[in-house]
């Protein structure tokens, strides 16, 4: 299969030559550079500096850029003398022959991750599959386009979908907030909190109210130890939300987001909704207030620890009081000490496994939820096919170095032959034959898939670029 994929890979780069000897440069330049001037721009400032280039080449795996020669292109192409590149100037800079092609090299990654992103949600059937799909998402868009994740934050806020499963996006989001592989600098959280705060204020205070709750993390297959950590980050994100809504009102009076259903506040949550609210005379109390939310996430953290300090001491009464009901008699005692060494395998657990917790996980989503995750795969995919092309039309191109098809088979053989020598370790003799057998099979008839489409695919764009070859040729 590497073989193959290394040949098919230089009929590919054969192609590429001939079509960009044909085309030449792409005349949707402009295009190209309003699709990813948002993607170069990383500090989001409307303009491009020597660090949003060098946070490019590490996102985007551009090495040319990680050095000095981020600054050296910066100060060559910034006419105004500001440190910093606008759009105009950017398509000089994109144009220099030290990058060659490195619109089409950004948006070609990122549509990549797109598609993939796409597949994971079209597949995913359980609840917290989903959750965790629509994450990958955020994390992606929010480097790119705003709208489309003010589309989405309305959607987890206007309660058209069950508030368990807005609830486990916000634990989802709160858990990924630090993972290395996203497309960003930014804090996908706090981008999206805040734009659901901003349109559905009571409704996305009320899924944070559901994060307070102990028993629903238990119940949603969660580690119950993480509640404390994403309490204080998603009350921060709402927080931080709350401050930029009381900035910009002009407002003579600022409403009370739940003051009108509660009279006084008894949580954390209701309080802030309640502050922020300016006195008959308008005057706001802007620095007590500003101090109060500036103490609500470590507010909520404490509350949280607590909070889980007290559900575990009743799981473990809970767990004691079955064990005695299990092992109150002569012989189940006898039983458990021949057998199991006087422990129980929930208590050798603490009743909290893995297991248990991927039990509690496995339920299916929600007809209204499975409906919004197709329409979601169905953009990202039809997205992405759009970017791709886009970069095709620009470069005459069809992939780089990073996405070409022996790349992608070689990572593919490598996690099937690391998933192989684990199941060696446990499975039987019949098992690995009957494994290896499997394999055989997928390897022969995947051949066979991969050769068809490579015929229709490669037929599709000879018939397509022939006149144009009988042109170049006479």
């Amino acid at each position: 299969i590497e073989a193959f994929s290394a040949t098919l890979d230089k009929v590919q780069k054969i192609f590429d030559q001939i079509m960009s000897q044909l085309h030449g440069k792409g005349g949707n330049e402009e295009l190209m550079l309003n699709q990813t001037f948002n993607l170069f721009d990383v500090t989001e400032d409307g303009l491009i500096s020597a660090e949003d280039l060098k946070d490019v080449a590490t996102l985007y795996s551009i090495t040319a850029l990680a050095g000095d020669l981020s600054d050296e292109l910066v100060k060559k192409y910034d006419t105004e003398g500001d440190g910093k590149l606008s759009k105009d100037e950017m398509l000089l800079l994109v144009n220099d022959p030290a990058i060659p092609n490195s619109m089409s090299v950004v948006l070609r990654t990122y549509a990549r991750r797109l598609a993939e992103i796409g597949g994971n949600i079209a597949a995913a059937r359980q609840g917290d599959e989903v959750a965790l799909a629509v994450v990958e998402y955020f994390q992606l868009v929010c480097a790119k386009n705003m709208t489309r994740v003010g589309w989405l934050a309305d959607r987890l806020g206007n309660r058209s979908l069950p508030e368990a499963f807005t609830a486990d996006v916000l634990i989802q989001l709160c858990l990924r907030e630090d993972d290395p592989n996203k497309l960003t600098m930014e804090s996908a959280g706090q981008i999206v909190v805040g734009e659901m705060y901003r349109v559905h204020p009571r409704n996305t205070l009320e899924a944070l109210d559901m994060l307070s709750n102990t028993s629903f993390w238990d119940a949603e297959g969660f580690d119950v130890q993480d509640q404390p950590l994403c309490m204080k980050r998603v009350t921060g994100w709402v927080t931080k939300a709350k401050k930029k809504m009381l900035q910009m009102t002009s407002d003579t009076k600022v409403t009370s987001i739940l003051q009108e259903s509660t009279p006084e506040p008894a949580s954390i949550l209701e309080l802030i909704g309640l502050l922020g609210v300016k006195s008959e005379d308008g005057a706001l109390l802007q620095t007590e207030d500003e101090r109060a939310l500036d103490a609500l996430p470590d507010v909520a953290e404490r509350l949280a620890e607590g909070s889980v300090d007290l559900f575990l001491l009743e799981k473990q009464q809970r767990e004691r009081r079955r064990h005695n009901e299990y092992f109150g008699s002569h012989t189940s005692q006898m039983l458990l000490t021949k057998l199991l060494g006087g422990v129980s395998v929930r208590a050798s657990t603490k009743g909290g496994s893995a297991a248990e917790q991927s039990g509690k996980r496995g339920v299916m989503a929600r007809p209204e939820t499975l409906e919004f995750a197709r329409w979601l795969a169905n953009n990202a995919s039809s997205t992405a096919k759009e970017r791709q092309q886009m970069c095709f039309d620009y470069s005459s191109q069809s992939s780089s170095a990073m996405d070409s098809f022996a790349t992608q088979i070689q990572g593919m053989v490598s996690q099937i032959q690391g998933f192989i020598d684990q199941m060696m370790k446990y499975a039987t003799p019949a098992g690995i034959e009957q494994l290896e057998s499997d394999i055989k099979e997928f390897a022969d008839k995947g051949m066979q898939d991969v050769m068809k489409l490579v015929e229709t695919r490669i037929l599709s764009v000879l018939n397509a670029s022939s006149p144009q070859l009988e042109i170049a040729i006479h």
